[in-house]
């Protein structure tokens, strides 16, 4: 068999009787090395299902409207597999554990009336955030006004839930009120606030 020797850069064994040396050129990584890896990791991204930016965190040659058009693409593919993954995982675990904590009496007796409401939770995703909220809230604003849009709608992309949000304010209204401060309920958005 062949003998395999290795060498540190600068430093070689004292080669076995009868062998000659042959050189090589160390000079690895080749210059299509960043290339080739950047090949593999948008192979790998699509795979996924995630944009190359993202995965890679390389955002060199991208612009504001190719980025945002990739990660729209890639949050609609984490959309739906936060919709599979709450339909085919987290309703049927929890439907057999609240049927398991009731038969076990690990839970309160639940009141007939309310079974339905227990057996029907709310599942609230993962939300996303944007570059420019400014402009998503200008545009949130202009929906909620035309009707096409509803606040729950806006808050369950922020992955909030509307009622805890309502609870916050009017607790937080609450504590400045008891301790003099005047909030107000709500800030009016002005065209000033939100043009740019």
């Amino acid at each position: 068999g062949n003998t395999i020797s290795e060498a540190s850069p600068a430093s070689f064994e004292l080669l076995p009787a009868g062998m000659d040396f042959e050189s090589f050129d160390p000079s690895h990584p080749a210059g299509n090395f960043a290339p080739f890896i950047k090949a593999t990791l948008r192979g790998i991204a699509s795979g996924l299902g995630v944009s190359y930016n993202s995965l890679a965190s390389d955002l060199e040659g991208v612009n504001f409207s190719s980025i945002r058009a990739g990660v729209l693409e890639e949050r609609q593919h984490w959309k739906s597999i936060q919709a599979w993954m709450i339909e085919h995982f987290m309703v049927p675990v929890y439907t057999e554990w609240l049927r398991m904590a009731l038969i076990s009496n690990q839970l309160a007796p639940i009141p007939v009336n309310k079974i339905s409401k227990f057996s029907e939770p709310k599942w609230q995703a993962r939300g996303f955030e944007w570059i420019d909220p400014l402009k998503d809230a200008k545009a949130n604003l202009q929906e909620i006004q035309m009707g096409t849009k509803s606040r729950a709608d806006i808050l369950a992309e922020k992955g909030k839930d509307i009622e805890e949000v309502f609870e916050q304010i009017k607790s937080e209204e609450q504590l400045a009120e008891s301790v003099g401060i005047n909030i107000g309920s709500a800030v009016p958005i002005t065209e000033d606030i939100v043009e740019e």
